[in-house]
């Protein structure tokens, strides 16, 4: 599991784990001017990244993407027939 946020966020969810032995790692977090996405000095994996794309989309935008289109993308990019 990993848990991730401010110190104060983190404190806040501690008593939930009891007596639960942990390892904590800290990595400083920036957020990119330009995207709002933010990064942090920590290797991302490809779908850390996509997420953090996805997730600096605001609300309103991402409601407007198709419900389809994982299942469709050739027909919203090429416009090849819907499967």
């Amino acid at each position: 599991m990993e848990l991730e946020g401010t110190v104060e966020e983190i404190k806040a969810l501690l008593p939930d784990y009891g007596t639960q032995r942990m390892h904590i790692s800290i990595s400083p977090v920036e957020t990119n001017a330009e995207t709002g996405v933010e990064t942090s000095s920590k290797k991302l994996s490809i779908e850390e990244k996509i997420a953090a794309l996805y997730l600096a989309i605001p609300p309103e935008e991402r409601l407007k993407l198709p419900i389809d289109l994982s299942d469709n993308l050739y027909h919203y990019i090429y416009g090849w027939p819907k499967k």
